[in-house]
């Protein structure tokens, strides 16, 4: 019977250096990754330029609201709305349809709120009208329209909606 030869010094340096060498070679990898995503430290000016750092002018923004319309209306809005905009707008969908990947597609940023029958089936006791209120205002917030299309309801008239069937529950 024969025993199993044990690895001698030479084989546990050679394999010792391979592993030092994937490490190396990962380790090196691992900080260019992370150098690609510290901040760089603005340049220097450069005798009579002068560096100006900040946003540039923002992007008007359209909200466009397809509440209660199915997607094919939701296009044709949207392409309704480019008309009247042209390309000075960034357009940003509000609906409650749930074919969204159409949107992303015709080249919308698309916001998303729940139909009054998913807020039925998902929540029936939740005070919805105080939740697209917040909604609403937080979409005003972040994206700071210039100027908000209603196609379909408006947001307005969705929250008074949901506050009268609210009303008539209880």
């Amino acid at each position: 019977m024969t025993l199993p030869q044990t690895r001698t010094e030479p084989d546990q340096r050679g394999w010792l250096a391979k592993l030092q060498a994937r490490a190396a070679i990962f380790g090196a990898r691992l900080l260019s990754q992370v150098a690609r995503l510290a901040p760089r430290p603005p340049p220097q000016p450069d005798g009579d330029r002068m560096a100006v750092y900040g946003s540039e002018e923002t992007a008007r923004v359209a909200l466009v609201t397809l509440l209660g319309l199915d997607i094919a209306d939701g296009i044709a809005a949207l392409d309704a709305a480019r008309k009247a905009l042209g390309r000075s707008h960034r357009i940003v969908c509000v609906t409650d349809g749930t074919a969204i990947a159409a949107l992303y597609r015709a080249g919308a940023m698309v916001e998303h709120i729940p139909s009054r029958d998913e807020q039925l089936l998902r929540a029936p006791d939740l005070r919805w009208s105080a939740y697209l209120q917040d909604r609403y205002d937080l979409l005003i917030a972040k994206w700071r329209p210039e100027v908000v299309l209603a196609y379909g309801d408006s947001f307005e008239r969705m929250i008074d909606l949901v506050l009268a069937d609210e009303r008539d529950a209880s």
